[in-house]
């Protein structure tokens, strides 16, 4: 009969059984976060942030009267 597989070393040591556990939140977390990044570029663009970048850096090279 073949003998289980033993760790050998820190790096390979056994998880307790509820270390998997916080997968549930942290999933439900990352693609929320995911749809809050999304919702948020879509804002932008909808609201033209991206629709003349380039005026944007010329207008500050320029001299302004006081």
């Amino acid at each position: 009969m073949a003998k289980p597989h033993t760790p050998h070393g820190p790096w390979q040591a056994q998880l307790p059984e509820h270390a998997m556990d916080i997968l549930y939140l942290l999933i439900p977390l990352s693609v929320s976060l995911v749809f809050f990044i999304l919702g948020g570029l879509w804002w932008a663009i909808d609201r033209g942030q991206f629709d003349d970048i380039e005026s944007e850096g010329a207008r500050i090279l320029q001299e302004q009267e006081p």
